[in-house]
């Protein structure tokens, strides 16, 4: 049985080294369907494992599966060569397609996603850091770019995460010298930087839950007004509203539902973390106070 959970937390100003888009699976394994239950009688139907890849008693942790070229390809640690990419045809072992960290160290391959007839992701080699990484399907994954060097920020790793195709682009959250803001890449030219958000010294906004709607790309991002819902229109970004006034309304969770924009938030009143909706011309407005208990929070997630 699969199971995903995501997870964000809202950063404060000091860098994040750890990304939580974690795409779960607790154990690799495919619901065995039986072929045959006779009439009248219950048949269980349960998960087995596909394959011991660490082998014994430990764990090989599989974790940010996505369907590619048919295949399923995941993280995972064997015990021999660290966490690296793996890939599963449907029918034989899951294997190895490299060891981008040579040795017993970890590249930790992480938010997999498909662009353009391709796997990108983010991986660390040992020499440049955690960064942007494609691979094609046949020949060997090879580093998109150093995008923490682009603008000589002297930094080890831009930490790229939570990507996502909007106008046949590849956007996403990664730190150079900046901070942690909003960069895109079209599959030719290297990444490039969409804004400085956050435009103050190098705190970064942190831009996450990327969601396109109404042909934008809205996203929850950190400015001196806190973190609120904005707005990338191929040209600008914008502020969509401030729901919390001075305070923070932790924008997150963010989808697409019945031709409107439903996401989490507090308005920084006695409702608490509640469920909020946005028609893409009007104000954001909740849409109910579903813990109402003075302050309580219901965390929609």
């Amino acid at each position: 049985m699969f199971t995903q959970k995501h997870t964000s937390v809202s950063q404060p100003a000091g860098r994040r080294k750890v990304r939580a888009n974690w795409h779960i699976l607790s154990t690799l394994s495919l619901s065995a369907l039986l072929a045959y239950a006779p009439l009248g009688h219950t048949q269980t139907i349960m998960p087995i494992p596909v394959a011991d890849i660490n082998s014994g008693a430990n764990g090989s942790y599989p974790v940010f599966s996505i369907v590619y070229n048919n295949k399923l390809y995941f993280q995972a640690d064997d015990g021999i060569t660290g966490a690296e990419l793996w890939v599963y045809d449907g029918s034989n072992s899951p294997s190895r397609v490299a060891d981008i960290y040579s040795g017993a160290n970890s590249s930790y391959p992480a938010s997999l996603a498909v662009y353009n007839g391709k796997l990108y992701f983010r991986a660390d080699n040992g020499t440049t850091g955690a960064e942007l990484w494609v691979y094609d399907g046949s020949n060997p994954p090879s580093q998109v770019a150093d995008i923490a060097n682009i603008n000589n920020s002297g930094f080890n790793s831009s930490y790229p995460d939570y990507f996502t195709v909007y106008n046949n682009k590849l956007y996403f959250q990664a730190e150079d010298i900046v901070g942690n803001e909003l960069w895109v890449y079209d599959g030719s030219n290297p990444p490039s930087q969409v804004a400085n958000i956050y435009n103050s010294g190098s705190n970064g906004s942190y831009p996450n839950y990327f969601t396109v709607y109404n042909n934008k790309l809205y996203f929850s991002a950190v400015d001196n007004t806190g973190q609120e819902l904005w707005v990338y229109d191929g040209s600008s970004t914008s502020q969509v509203a401030d729901i919390s006034g001075s305070n923070n309304s932790r924008v997150a969770n963010l989808t697409v539902y019945n031709g409107k924009l439903y996401f989490s938030a507090d308005d920084g009143t006695t409702t608490g973390t509640e469920l909020w909706v946005y028609d893409g011309s009007s104000l954001p407005s909740l849409v109910a106070n579903i813990n109402s208990s003075s302050g309580g929070d219901s965390d929609p997630d």
